[in-house]
């Protein structure tokens, strides 16, 4: 299991848990069967897409904080510089 297989497998325990909903209360309000909680949560079946997504939006999070990715978005400035007949 890699290591974002496994932040993901322990944010959805940790956010199951904090509700202190069961497995198998996961499973009815995702609408999947209740086996499949249990086998992501014990690291034997990965998440889908679909069950990402279905997950984020039952507990109001988003697919980056499930993943464990920082919650601002960086992004690179490439140092350019301009001259003035560029501009």
């Amino acid at each position: 299991m890699t290591s974002a297989e496994e932040r993901l497998r322990n944010n959805i325990v940790n956010l199951r848990e904090s509700r202190n909903w069961s497995q198998k209360e996961l499973a009815t309000r995702l609408g999947i069967d209740s086996s499949y909680i249990s086998k992501i949560e014990s690291g034997n079946r990965k998440v889908s897409t679909s069950e990402l997504d279905k997950i984020s939006s039952l507990f109001n999070v988003t697919t980056d904080y499930l993943l464990g990715r920082p919650n601002k978005q960086e992004t690179k400035k490439d140092d350019v510089e301009l001259s003035d007949d560029d501009v």
